[in-house]
């Protein structure tokens, strides 16, 4: 430190004002020097650069903060729609402590819909970072309701000075379709019955059941009867059946049919088919088949 001397013919007043000036300029003096040490000791960021002792611009390549207090990576590998909802899979390191499995968030519209542990198997991961092991998987499905939603991943670490950690992976838009229609008529064949009476190797056959359109409650439906593979006749299910109604309340009950059908009195296979024009074409769907015969 320089000594300033003060000539012994100032008054006192001046020597007075001048030590307080020389105590001013060292604090200030001083405070620069310490506020120089902190800048000068500040954790640089990623991609920054400084000067090194040698005076040459050196690149930074550590993040701060680093070490155990550093944010988690990963990636959000596919988000795929199904029936079932939206797959959501990816994988997520903590680098502060490599081989624990940490928190995903899931987000679903921006809503955070379901929260998963990333510690599913994934060799191509440890591969890429060995120290790691493979245990940083995450694979999971998300209820969604039909059309197109963003899904995003965020990896969640808390470092052990009480930083908090929330890592964006990534996110995806996946479309969800709507359920498939089906337009099938519904409906049972009840009985398909023989009349005991035959007549020169000739008898009947009493057939009733009941089928009705989901896509139309209120229209009749066509009833195919065959014998054998063979068309036998057609009915319309218009009859009244209180037992359908009440099962299907939008049904109704005039969905219920019988007819018969005059055949050898040899043994049979009657089936009978409801036929619905559905949006892509006529739907004829099977309400059943039963075997007849005369055989005691």
């Amino acid at each position: 430190m320089t000594i300033i001397a003060i000539a012994p013919h100032r008054t006192p007043v001046r020597t007075a004002v001048a030590m307080i000036s020389i105590l001013a300029l060292t604090t200030v003096l001083i405070g620069v020097g310490l506020a120089g040490s902190a800048v000068a000791g500040a954790c640089p960021t990623a991609g920054s650069s400084d000067v090194g002792k040698t005076g040459k611009i050196r690149k930074t390549e550590k993040t701060c903060p680093d070490g155990d207090d550093a944010p988690p990576f990963g990636f959000l590998d596919l988000a795929d729609a199904s029936p079932a909802g939206i797959r959501v899979a990816g994988w997520t390191i903590d680098p502060g402590d490599l081989t624990h499995p940490l928190a995903v968030t899931i987000i679903l519209d921006d809503v955070a819909t379901a929260s998963v542990v990333a510690d599913r198997s994934r060799p191509d991961v440890a591969r890429a970072h060995p120290g790691a092991g493979p245990d940083h998987g995450f694979d999971t499905t998300v209820a969604a309701a039909p059309g197109t939603h963003t899904v995003c991943t965020a990896a969640v670490n808390i470092g052990p000075l009480g930083s908090f950690h929330r890592r964006s992976l990534g996110c995806a838009t996946a479309t969800v379709d709507a359920p498939a229609v089906d337009h099938t008529p519904l409906g049972y064949l009840d009985l398909a019955t023989p009349n005991p009476w035959i007549t020169a190797g000739w008898s009947s056959v009493r057939v009733a059941g009941w089928t009705y359109d989901p896509d139309d409650p209120a229209d009749p439906l066509i009833v195919t009867v065959t014998l054998d593979a063979t068309t036998a006749t057609t009915a319309t299910a218009d009859t009244s059946r209180p037992d359908v109604a009440r099962f299907y309340p939008d049904a109704g009950p005039d969905h219920g049919f019988e007819t018969t059908v005059i055949t050898s009195a040899v043994p049979h296979t009657v089936c009978a088919y409801a036929t619905n024009a559905g949006p892509d074409g006529p739907i004829r769907h099977q309400l059943g088949c039963a075997t007849v015969s005369w055989l005691p």
